[in-house]
């Protein structure tokens, strides 16, 4: 499975930002320590960063979308066939051909209780 996470997801998690970490992140990741340790020593190892290059900057400034980041993170998940894109603002990709679904959605896809 292929996803691109909006960066404020990112941000959310890394910063414990209120209210939005409760959703953005798994049950057990709780301790800011222990959410960057996961991060730096695991996260990377199975995950790839996406290039934004001049071709996507151009792309992105072509789409007439109200939000510049959004466009970017939309044509960079295009670019590399992301089966998602995961944000907590959905809205934002309402022109999307991409699935779009909250954090919460996507640890119900991936971890089910």
């Amino acid at each position: 499975m292929r996803i691109i996470i909006d960066t404020n997801i990112v941000l959310d998690v890394l910063i414990h930002r209120a209210p939005f970490f409760e959703e953005s992140s798994f049950k057990y990741l709780r301790d800011k320590n222990a959410t960057l340790d996961l991060i730096k020593n695991h996260l990377f190892g199975s995950v790839n960063i996406a290039a934004v290059d001049s071709d996507i900057i151009m792309e992105a400034l072509n789409i007439e979308w109200d939000d510049f980041e959004d466009c970017v993170q939309y044509v960079t998940g295009k670019s590399i066939i992301v089966d998602y894109i995961i944000t907590r603002n959905i809205k934002d990709f309402s022109k999307a051909t991409i699935k779009v679904i909250t954090p919460k959605e996507f640890l119900d896809i991936i971890a089910p209780e």
